[in-house]
């Protein structure tokens, strides 16, 4: 799976009293495109097949809240991340699944037709595997930037006990 990002409004909050950090995003159109397979049932109805997906998803509120606690390391304070936890709310999704049921071009199109319609539903279902791998990646850019600059750097004006 690919994704591409294009950023349009941010805000960061860290609260050093209740060791608390909080990121949110507008991302306006988030696109994930890559392979599947799948055979099961998705809102009820049975699906099945693999090929080639494209999940857009339309103005992306993403939030990412952890807890922190300071490491010392070479006599420097750094943050270290703990219960982290990533929301992601669009406006509107749009699926598409080629070759669904063995390239059955009129069942493909009625299931991609009502995946688009119900997004709401089966959204609710897949949000805790798509939040997880997003978490994934958001946990590992900041773990990099936390693991890298000290806190007195990014934060030269703030005193913290």
């Amino acid at each position: 799976m690919h994704f591409q990002l294009d950023f349009t409004d941010c805000a960061s909050r860290y609260d050093f009293k209740k060791k608390h950090i909080f990121h949110q995003v507008i991302i306006p159109r988030v696109d994930n495109v890559g392979k599947y397979e799948i055979q099961g049932r998705l809102l009820l109805l049975p699906i099945f097949g693999q090929g080639d997906f494209n999940i857009t998803l339309d103005n992306c509120r993403i939030t990412y809240d952890a807890d922190f606690i300071y490491e010392t390391i070479d006599g420097k304070e750094y943050f270290s991340e703990r219960n982290q936890a990533t929301t992601i709310t669009p406006t509107n999704v749009h699926i598409e699944f080629t070759n669904l049921f063995n390239g059955d071009k009129l069942l493909g199109k009625q299931m991609n037709e009502f995946l688009n319609k119900n997004w709401r539903e089966w959204y609710k279902e897949l949000s805790p595997t798509i939040f997880s791998a997003y978490s994934q990646i958001i946990s590992t850019v900041f773990k990099g930037l936390y693991q890298t600059v000290p806190v007195s750097e990014m934060f030269p004006e703030t005193v913290h006990s």
